[in-house]
């Protein structure tokens, strides 16, 4: 039931709109979660599955804050979730056009949780993934169609600055 609800929720969004790039894959813990437990899961996890940031919600469900994975080493491991946590400074609600992800990107995000009006978690937004989507290999119709919608090449050209910046701030930080 509760997938059926998503998808249906996911479909609802126009394609140029963040909802219809939400990825539900992401973790997150109760703000009464202690940091050894939260270590414990994020080590069982398998490589491939890292994820840079969790995300800590309240007792009822709605979004609190995030704990950024590699600060979890400096941190007491019987610290709570809640005591540790950050708030979050970028949100997107599905509704919200791609130009702001894209901005938010490009200021360093990299993981934007996306949220509905009472602050539920739908999801996140990735950089990589949003990426990947967007530079899939367009078929012969969407390049006569980008010729045709100056747009489409604006936005492709976005993407690729995207990809590029997001190369460049890897090998910056390594």
């Amino acid at each position: 039931k509760n997938l059926y609800n998503t998808l249906t929720t996911v479909l609802a969004y126009s394609k140029d709109s963040v909802g219809a790039f939400i990825d539900q894959e992401y973790i997150s813990f109760k703000t009464d979660t202690k940091v050894r437990e939260i270590i414990l899961r994020l080590k069982n996890l398998p490589k491939e599955k890292f994820v840079p940031q969790i995300f800590i919600k309240d007792k009822n469900g709605k979004l609190a804050g995030i704990i950024r994975t590699q600060n979890l080493a400096f941190f007491d491991r019987a610290s709570i979730a809640g005591s540790i946590m950050q708030s979050i400074d970028n949100k997107l609600s599905p509704k919200d056009k791609l130009e702001k992800a894209l901005n938010l990107f490009k200021k360093g995000s990299y993981q934007i949780a996306v949220v509905d009006e009472k602050n539920t978690m739908l999801g996140v937004l990735n950089a990589c993934d949003f990426i990947k989507k967007e530079m899939s290999l367009p078929a012969e119709t969407d390049a006569q169609d980008a010729r045709d919608n100056p747009s489409k090449v604006i936005k492709l050209t976005l993407a690729v600055l995207l990809v590029l910046f997001l190369i460049w701030k890897v090998l910056l930080c390594k």
